[in-house]
């Protein structure tokens, strides 16, 4: 049995880390904001929160806001004049009274991003440091330059 009979190219790609993965981390801003548009001009709504899952999904699982991130997408209706970036938070709450009590419920919160605007939803809500810095983090993996570069500055921050 020669040596190529054993190997397993998919396997390579990994431990090389030449995934679809590593491909997506490596498209600029530019390149992924064209695709949007090229999806919304297509009217593939569902294709372009694909990609937006794809392109972000690095922050799934990070803490935000008492939660974590559970999923992240693109919103960028054809029908529509704006481009979003949806963020969902599952936050875990304990019940202390009623028919459920002593029961945690999981309740989803939801940040929107506003891509060309480069504004979040939520500038005037008091957040920690840590929150502020990963929705700066967010919105500069898709504006390079924007304005939350300079963190403190746009959040309303705990203690400050």
């Amino acid at each position: 049995m020669k040596k190529a009979d054993n190997f397993d190219a998919g396997k390579w790609l990994v431990e090389n880390k030449l995934t679809n993965q590593s491909r997506l981390d490596e498209l600029s801003s530019n390149t992924f904001k064209s695709a949007i548009n090229v999806s919304k001009e297509r009217g593939t709504d569902r294709r372009t929160y694909k990609l937006g899952e794809l392109y972000l999904n690095q922050f799934i699982g990070k803490d935000l806001i008492g939660g974590k991130i559970t999923n992240i997408g693109v919103h960028s209706p054809q029908q529509s004049n704006y481009r979003n970036i949806a963020i969902e938070v599952t936050k875990s709450i304990y019940q202390d009274s009623g028919y459920n009590k002593g029961e945690n419920k999981l309740i989803k919160d939801y940040i929107y991003y506003d891509i060309d605007n480069d504004l979040f939803d939520m500038e005037s809500v008091e957040i920690d440091r840590k929150d502020a810095v990963v929705l700066a983090k967010i919105a500069l993996k898709i504006n390079p330059d924007s304005r939350y570069k300079e963190t403190g500055k746009y959040f309303k921050i705990k203690g400050y």
